[in-house]
């Protein structure tokens, strides 16, 4: 029932910036970003900054559901499919463009983040990410995590 209620109020909280839906949560509390449109940006550039499929790895809906009840995280859904360069390896070591209606990023304390997408029952999970692409992402002075361990560390990358 808490989970439940936390996710009524935390979509009433979200933001829209385009045809894409904001929604950040911190310690089950929503967070609101000064510059949406530039936010967004950075979380896409994080998410194909990614260069392996973990999707193997990871608990699939399961996990997924394990983010949102954690209550810090960061969860981009697209009124319409967007595609996104993914490592999805196919034949001829070629890179993937999946269609994706949803991003969900987890923003564990003591812990890396993880990067889940999906479109539909589709679900992939992708890790091996760019440090600078994380430094502009965990700099939004909103998500407080410049003192969080591991991301104070973000920090000294150039």
């Amino acid at each position: 029932m808490r989970l439940a209620t936390f996710i009524f109020f935390s979509c009433l909280s979200s933001i829209w910036a385009g045809d894409v839906q904001l929604q950040i949560s911190r310690h089950e509390k929503s967070v609101a970003v000064a510059d949406t449109p530039s936010f967004v940006t950075n979380v896409v550039a994080f998410v194909e900054s990614a260069s392996v499929d973990a999707t193997s790895y990871e608990g699939g809906s399961n996990r997924w559901q394990e983010v949102l009840a954690s209550g810090s995280f960061i969860h981009l859904t697209y009124a319409s499919p967007r595609t996104f360069r993914l490592p999805v390896m196919v034949q001829n070591d070629q890179w993937e463009e999946p269609a994706v209606n949803e991003i969900l990023i987890s923003l564990p304390e003591g812990d890396y983040p993880e990067i889940q997408l999906r479109s539909g029952t589709n679900y992939m999970a992708v890790t091996k990410y760019n440090p600078r692409a994380l430094k502009r992402l965990v700099m939004e002075p909103a998500l407080e995590l410049s003192t969080i361990n591991p991301y104070d560390s973000i920090y000294n990358v150039t």
